[in-house]
């Protein structure tokens, strides 16, 4: 059952990141200035990442994963809050894709949680490489201002 309540709370938080995420007002993205929300998504996303890895590989421990992950959220929503704000197709597709690597990275940190031979800790790892490219491809499209 213990089991079943982690995931199920990681699940929570996804589901409520992806709800915020769409439902911020836009005027959340207008008050904020983009450069004062990415700075503040750096710190929330890498400190999640590397607690997240830690707390699966580590410790084991799954209060430090479910946190880790809450972190990782929060970071997340800071990043794509103006994204979602605009509302055009661009927008949406670089929201999508950005979610889907939160949900990969979770993933991950959660197989890595469930993993207890040292030689096969590696394989999660590389598995979320791998979807993360996939997850990324034609991203500067998205991103490339007509240079």
């Amino acid at each position: 059952m213990y089991h079943v309540i982690v995931v199920a709370l990681l699940f929570t938080f996804s589901l409520v990141t992806w709800n915020l995420l769409h439902f911020a007002p836009r005027s959340v993205a207008m008050f904020l200035p983009q450069r004062l929300c990415t700075l503040a998504a750096i710190p929330f996303l890498l400190g999640g990442a590397f607690t997240g890895f830690m707390a699966g590989y580590g410790e084991t421990s799954a209060e430090g994963l479910i946190a880790s992950v809450a972190m990782c959220h929060v970071g997340l929503w800071f990043l794509l809050l103006h994204w979602a704000g605009s509302g055009t197709y661009e927008a949406q597709q670089v929201v999508r894709r950005g979610f889907a690597m939160m949900v990969l990275l979770m993933l991950g940190l959660l197989a890595m949680f469930y993993i207890e031979d040292d030689r096969f800790a590696a394989v999660p790892e590389l598995l979320l490489l791998a979807a993360g490219l996939w997850a990324a491809k034609d991203f500067e499209r998205f991103l490339d201002s007509g240079r």
